[in-house]
């Protein structure tokens, strides 16, 4: 189960473990749509065979860039430019390690 907890992240509960796992800072316009970009991302990103842990990650950033401008659809980053803020996100932060 996937809780999403808006600007606090979101929490990946499973039968034996629960895991906070923390939001990225964000300047946000209009949160309008982000639920729905965080669980179409995380569809995404666990279909490409990312684990669970590392698709939650992902789509926590993809919801918090989609607050970033006003609106639904429109606010939705294309994916070259969702891979050039993910990336810029490792190399601020390449060492999170989740337990």
């Amino acid at each position: 189960m996937i809780i999403t907890l808006g600007s606090n992240g979101s929490l990946l509960a499973g039968s034996d473990s629960m895991e906070h796992v923390p939001a990225f800072s964000m300047k946000s316009a209009d949160s309008t749509g982000a639920g729905d970009a965080f669980i179409g991302s995380f569809a995404t990103f666990l279909g490409e065979g990312l684990p669970e842990r590392e698709a939650v990650r992902r789509a926590n950033l993809y919801a918090g860039l989609s607050t970033t401008g006003v609106g639904t659809q429109k606010s939705f980053y294309d994916r070259a430019r969702f891979d050039a803020e993910w990336a810029a996100e490792q190399r601020l932060s390449p060492c999170l390690v989740l337990s």
